[in-house]
């Protein structure tokens, strides 16, 4: 819930669609010249082509790229895609210092932004893309610590982005978020791997370092898997138990240890 907090509040942030942000008064504007209004029309349609150009092979995910991308290849309506284009393009004007410009625009992005419908659809698609943001962050992770064998880091990480990722497709559907199916393939590699460090650890004499496992990342993982099962997991969990239970089975512990698995 914290991080989903967190998201509303950084969606909020900076956002020239605020509600406070739009009690300017741009009624009371200079009629706006035929010129300026060609120009304009011209920077929406040149920024809408930079958007829309082929994506380098080198970016796997487009949506990641700006709310554009995610808005457009999320099919949400013309008119937020519309008003999503006029935020990018009254930045632009403002880092050149056109407020002229920048004013005409924002007149015309305030009334898209009247029709309550399109504004609320506006800061969801924000907040739904900052999630999106967040969750690719934790699968990109995920992946770089398990090329590095740190298949811990590697779950916990699995397992934060499956969360956010589950949150998404619950609120507006498969196509806002991740490949769920990728991601639980991914999860039962990670899982793996850190049940078999944990055994390995515990059959070696490392029970505090195998309890810590166990804790800090099975036991999390577990529930993960309890909370958003796909098929196929329940032959991965029962891998994991009989692995625990073997080992516990084929262990001599000391009394030392008995009491560390008791705690």
């Amino acid at each position: 819930m914290m991080a989903l907090a967190s998201d509303a509040k950084r969606a909020r942030a900076g956002s020239p669609s605020n509600l406070e942000d739009m009690q300017i008064d741009l009624d009371n504007l200079p009629p706006v010249d035929p010129a300026l209004l060609n120009q304009l029309s011209m920077r929406l349609s040149d920024k809408l082509q930079i958007f829309i150009q082929d994506v380098p092979g080198t970016i796997i995910e487009s949506r990641l790229l700006t709310d554009f991308h995610y808005a457009h290849a999320c099919q949400t309506s013309e008119r937020v895609r519309q008003a999503i284009l006029y935020e990018h393009v009254i930045q632009d004007l403002k880092r050149e210092n056109d407020l002229n410009m920048s004013l005409i625009a924002r007149k015309y992005f305030v009334e898209i932004c009247k029709d309550p419908q399109i504004y609320q659809e506006l800061q969801d698609v924000r907040l739904l893309y900052s999630r999106f943001c967040s969750c690719c962050y934790h699968f990109i992770q995920s992946v770089n610590e398990a090329k590095r064998n740190s298949w811990c880091l590697s779950l916990a990480h699995i397992i934060n982005c499956f969360y956010l990722n589950s949150s998404i497709s619950a609120q507006a559907g498969d196509k806002y978020s991740l490949d769920q199916q990728l991601l639980g393939r991914f999860r039962c590699k990670a899982l793996l791997m850190v049940s078999e460090m944990g055994t390995v650890a515990f059959t070696s004499g490392e029970v505090s370092s195998s309890i810590v496992i166990g804790n800090d990342y099975i036991v999390p993982g577990l529930k993960a898997f309890s909370l958003h099962p796909f098929a196929g997991d329940d032959s991965i969990l029962e891998k994991v138990r009989e692995e625990w239970c073997q080992c516990l089975d084929q262990s001599s512990l000391t009394e030392d240890d008995s009491d560390k698995l008791a705690d």
